[in-house]
């Protein structure tokens, strides 16, 4: 939708707010554009059998397809030339950042989020599910 915008001159305002995948596309549209980070996500979930690896829970790990794809979908377009072409756009991107459960620590937040996405995505099929703080 955003490509099509930009087909259409449609112009990107001067200040931008995100978060997670959010301010990924918005540094994306300020740097490689957003075909390149659409692009780059097919490509690497192409690669991908399943989005959990169910044969981990034998040896005791969790282990989701996000926690690998995520990051490299971002160092798809988020490099130093990447950052040098946000910073010579002329346009603010502002990144939220959320903290951990402080009893769950980093690691268990990340798990207990990503399962909560799992279950909310087939039950209540919300975005971003919340865990207790």
């Amino acid at each position: 939708m955003i490509a099509r915008l930009f087909s259409q001159n449609w112009k990107l305002p001067g200040q931008l707010v995100g978060t997670s995948a959010g301010a990924a596309v918005a540094a994306a549209c300020l740097s490689a554009g957003p075909q390149a980070a659409f692009e780059s996500c097919r490509a690497l979930y192409a690669h991908n059998e399943r989005l959990f690896d169910w044969w981990g829970l034998a040896r005791f790990k969790l282990r989701f397809a996000h926690r690998h794809i995520y990051p490299a979908w971002l160092a798809s377009f988020v490099s130093p030339a990447h950052l040098a072409a946000i910073k010579r756009s002329g346009r603010e991107l502002h990144v939220a950042v959320t903290q951990p459960a402080w009893v769950m620590g980093l690691a268990g937040s990340v798990a207990a989020r990503s399962l909560a996405y799992l279950l909310d995505k087939k039950l209540a099929h919300s975005i971003h599910p919340v865990i207790p703080r």
